[in-house]
């Protein structure tokens, strides 16, 4: 005898919710069991709404269409429209919105109360994916009207996740915010782990429109974890879709743009075809934004196909405007198309606001004024709505529209306004590699303003402008240790995977399946690393770094309009100086690497060696006078903040810089924030990694300068005891084999006993030592990302607070850095200042400066 339907099936939707494999496997069994068409069709009816939640949509859908023919038999019109309402949803995924709405419509009346409500609910989803808000806002509003009235919090909780994502669209973001967190609150209390998913995941979308990328990555990963909970893997794909379009935005566009391509496949594989169309022209604007205009061209017309085979006509505009975007031709054709768009989205404002920012960069360019004023104050009245890349956009547009009209005065305050708001929101960033890209959000704000400075003879303001042009550079404020304890067993796992491929043969099927395992890791590494928030901390002035620096003399380069400019402080005067062409730099650094490269071979003539010294000098002279000989700099220590183009320069061999102390920074602000005084008690770790000639002998002699020195050799130079012991001295030395890695910089590691120990392990210490000498090879290097920004271990250790960094930027001698070594841990544990104490242990025995020096340089303070 079946179990009455009244009782299995009183509430269908909650057994859904809270397990769909658990509802499953019941309406399955009751299917076997149904005397009567009714029950079969009720049966039906859950069977269907558990594939769905569990992300099987066509199997869902064809289960409800069945059951929708058994409810019409059993002439239950009670029944029908709750199946149709069910229905109606499964069909809108495959893009047939026309179908559902006439489905809604024929049942709407034979239903009240809370079937009623679901009913206005699924015909508030129809317009919603037409982009009709306000009739859909209106039918969300009375459908929740009926579920408060029913007290039934599981359809409260899921139209909330619904209403909550038309909000954000609609850009009323506090209402958006109240809807999902009570969502997400309710379905977490409740145990509806699938409904829970969507409602993180809508929350996630939320905080990536308002450009709290840690936060909204966060959430992805959250929706990620529950969606496979639930085995729902559409819901999977969806979430790819929203994190490829927060990383585009934090200017990681070829991560984004592989993410965007997998999560396309998943959704085509799946049926999906209304998520399909809408993916595709985000996609096309993600491969736009990575210079894959034909590939984007490609996207969008396949997405339109799509809009008119689901006659979604009102979404062809949403590909008119990707187009629009595409198309980078100024001309009265392009402007009235925008103008056009804008009038078409009057309800959407994220659509219409796209559209106005093309016309009005039209309209600037084409010297509308008129039209061009016209635009800016309309988009200016929605700034702080505007998500964080249009709100860049017009501010760049607005502040060109007032110099064109010759109004320095507002381009200038548009421009200073932009680049605040650009700092105080990478300021909330706590991921390093993050924050190095989304950097190039203000780089060409920063050169625009760079330019008014120079032509207002501005020094101080100049040097603000070079200061974003470095991708505001500075400390990430620590909030203590971390206990992910998941990302630490994934850094583990990361360094057996390369430790064995260390012994592996590249042709072994073994190799090919460790290389495999570690490109997983390290993605779901640096995917850990992108939630990271950073403690918010008010940022110095320009006048309190300059004050900080003493009797310092500060350099900071920086190229504008394909020159070199520098700002130069001293006495807390600054003065500017043009330098140069950016090209003459170019070649002449380019020949000094080569010859220093040269010069530190293990294996090299005298005559080779002889003719690599000549040359090096000669270069060093060319390019000491090139960067110099306007600046007439003092005597006292220096610190130099490179421009873009310097970035690898071996600074010690210019003769201006041979004998001097100075230190590189990637800024003023960061070496402003490590530049404190030496603790009273110093301690020190000197660590020895394997495979390493004269590691050893140089940590045996280096620890005997030190008293009580951690020291950690062999089997005992493990990551784990390496990492533990950085937490407890003010000094370290690590002897290790360097790798520099150019795709990712913060995987550039040192080698210990137990595998590599990379950046991301570094990331996670509590604390680290005030100085850090690294003597491997190559560990100085850095990546330039973001227009400005430096990626790579050094200039990590300065981020993540350490006070100097003494590393080389090239390959060097291991043998001959042993001497050079000793000489700088012995003017250190005298008391001298790294920067000093490098400058001096850089002169050889004969007064000269020794060649395996010259790599080395001592970035930070």
């Amino acid at each position: 005898m079946a179990t009455p339907f009244s009782k299995l099936w009183d509430d269908p939707f909650d057994l859904v919710h809270r397990d769909p494999l658990a509802a499953e496997q019941a309406a399955s069994a009751a299917m076997a069991e149904a005397e009567t068409p009714r029950d079969g069709a009720h049966a039906s009816w859950v069977l269907g709404l558990a594939l769905r939640e569990s992300g099987r949509g066509p199997e869902a859908a064809a289960t409800l269409e069945k059951a929708l023919a058994a409810a019409a038999r059993s002439a239950d019109r009670e029944l029908a429209a709750r199946i149709a309402t069910s229905l109606a949803y499964s069909i809108v995924s495959r893009g047939e919105l026309d179908r559902a709405g006439r489905l809604l419509s024929e049942y709407e009346h034979d239903v009240t109360g809370l079937a009623r409500g679901r009913l206005v609910m699924q015909r508030a989803v129809v317009s919603h994916r037409l982009l009709e808000f306000d009739r859909a806002a209106a039918d969300y509003a009375s459908a929740l009207d009926e579920f408060v009235r029913a007290d039934d919090d599981a359809a409260q909780a899921r139209l909330r996740i619904d209403f909550g994502l038309l909000e954000v669209q609609r850009g009323n973001f506090l209402e958006a915010r109240s809807q999902l967190t009570s969502a997400v609150e309710a379905c977490s209390s409740s145990g509806q782990r699938a409904m829970e998913a969507v409602a993180l995941h809508n929350l996630g979308f939320l905080e990536y429109t308002l450009d709290r990328i840690p936060l909204a990555i966060e959430l992805f990963a959250q929706a990620d974890a529950a969606y496979e909970d639930v085995s729902n893997s559409d819901g999977i794909a969806l979430v790819a879709v929203d994190r490829a379009a927060a990383l585009s935005s934090a200017g990681l566009i070829d991560d984004a743009a592989h993410a965007i391509e997998v999560a396309i496949e998943l959704i085509d594989a799946a049926g999906n075809q209304a998520d399909l169309a809408d993916t595709l022209v985000r996609a096309a604007s993600l491969m736009a934004a990575a210079g894959r205009r034909d590939d984007a061209v490609v996207a969008a017309d396949r997405s339109r196909e799509l809009y008119e085979t689901q006659q979604r006509d009102n979404l062809q505009g949403l590909v008119d405007l990707l187009l629009l975007e595409i198309d980078d031709v100024a001309d009265s054709s392009r402007l009235d198309r925008a103008l056009d768009l804008a009038s078409r989205f009057a309800s959407t404002p994220p659509e219409r606001d796209r559209a106005l920012i093309v016309a009005l960069e039209c309209a600037i360019a084409l010297d509308d004024r008129v039209i061009a004023a016209e635009v800016a104050q309309q988009l200016g009245t929605r700034r702080r709505w505007l998500s964080a890349m249009i709100r860049i956009r017009l501010d760049m547009a607005r502040a060109k529209h007032a110099d064109v009209g010759g109004d320095r005065s507002t381009a200038r305050r548009l421009v200073s306004r932009a680049l605040r708001d650009i700092q105080r929101d990478n300021a909330l960033i706590g991921a390093i590699e993050l924050r190095a890209h989304i950097s190039a959000r203000g780089t060409e704000l920063a050169r625009l303003g760079a330019r008014y400075a120079i032509e207002r003879r501005s020094p101080r303001e100049l040097l603000q402008r070079l200061e974003a042009m470095h991708g505001f550079a500075s400390v990430i404020p620590r909030r203590g240790g971390t206990t992910d304890d998941h990302g630490a067993s994934m850094l583990a796992e990361l360094r057996q995977v390369t430790d064995q491929m260390h012994s592996v043969a590249a042709m072994d099927g073994l190799g090919e399946q460790l290389n495999r395992r570690r490109v997983e890791l390290e993605t779901a590494v640096r995917e850990r690393s992108h939630r990271m928030v950073a403690s918010v901390a008010e940022a110095a002035s320009i006048g309190d770094m300059i004050d900080r620096l003493g009797d310092r003399e500060l350099i900071e380069f920086g190229s504008i309009n394909d020159e070199v400019w520098a700002v130069r402080v001293r006495a807390r005067r600054a003065t500017m100086h043009r330098v140069g062409r950016v090209d003459d730099l170019d070649a002449i650094a380019e020949a000094i690497g080569f010859s220093l490269n040269r010069l530190n071979r293990a294996r090299v003539s005298a005559a080779s060696r002889a003719a690599a010294s000549t040359a090096l000098a000669e270069l060093a002279t060319e390019l000491d006078e090139f960067l110099f000989r306007s600046l007439r700099l003092g005597g006292g220590p220096l610190v130099i903040v490179p421009g873009a183009e310097m970035n690898g320069l071996a600074w010690r061999v210019l003769p201006t810089l041979v004998n001097r102390a100075f230190t590189v920074a990637p800024s003023l602000a960061t070496w402003a924030s490590v530049s404190k005084r030496a603790p009273e008690n110093s301690t020190s770790l000197f660590v020895a990694g394997p495979d390493l000639d004269g590691a050893n002998v140089e940590v045996e002699q280096l620890s005997a300068l030190a008293p009580d020195p951690v020291v950690l050799t062999g089997s005992d130079a493990t990551a784990a005891e390496t990492l533990q012991a950085l937490s407890e001295v003010t000094v370290a030395h690590l002897a290790c084999h360097g790798s520099y890695r150019s795709d990712n910089p913060l995987f550039s590691s040192l080698r210990l006993a137990d595998g590599d120990l990379t950046v991301y392990d570094l990331e996670r210490c509590s604390r680290l030592p005030r100085t850090v000498v690294l003597s491997a090879c190559n560990v100085g290097q850095a990546a330039l990302v973001g227009g400005g920004a430096l990626l790579g271990m050094a200039s990590a250790l300065l981020q993540l607070g350490v006070s100097s960094v003494i590393a080389p930027l090239t390959p060097v001698n291991d043998e001959r850095s042993v001497d050079l070594m000793v000489r700088l841990h012995t003017h250190l544990v005298a008391g001298a200042e790294p920067a000093e104490a490098l400058a001096r242990a850089s002169i050889g025995p004969d007064g000269e400066l020794d060649p395996t020096a010259a790599p080395f340089i001592c970035f930070g303070s």
